[in-house]
């Protein structure tokens, strides 16, 4: 559960993680932005540290200027695995009559909130991102879709 090993990291990044996924399920899992804020923290998440530590180890020369522990592989991954997840379960959304029947101008949306939610998740602050990165993708696809 923790990266280190070290036993005070579970009382911040998990616990973090926990109550974010907690609180959008309690908030908003029948909506565009809950959804793609929760699939933003599971798949996007993870699959950057996953394909980041994979394919840009440390040192190499794709890290990220201002945050050198991660790389901008990692952010693509993000982006892409967070979108591609969403639009996987707005799809079922939208079987189930909870989204209106928009794809293309969601999908658009989706990735500008993808995006914003994988800039935060560039910056260098460990373990606050797990309620930040959701925080963002929620906020700016709440905020696009109501445009």
């Amino acid at each position: 559960m923790s990266r280190t090993g070290d036993r005070r990291e579970l009382l911040r990044g998990p616990l973090l993680y926990g109550f974010a996924f907690v609180a959008l399920t309690k908030l908003c899992w029948r909506s565009a932005h809950g959804v793609a804020a929760m699939m933003a923290l599971c798949f996007g998440d993870g699959m950057a540290e996953v394909v980041g530590r994979r394919f840009c180890p440390p040192g190499s020369s794709g890290r990220l200027p201002w945050s050198p522990r991660k790389s901008w592989v990692g952010s693509a991954a993000f982006l892409a695995s967070a979108v591609v997840s969403s639009s996987i379960y707005f799809e079922l959304f939208r079987m189930w009559g909870w989204i209106g029947p928009e794809r293309l101008a969601l999908l658009a949306q989706l990735t500008v909130a993808c995006a914003a939610g994988a800039a935060v998740e560039s910056l260098p602050w460990v373990e606050i991102d797990n309620v930040l990165v959701p925080l963002v993708v929620a906020g700016v696809l709440a905020r696009l879709r109501a445009n």
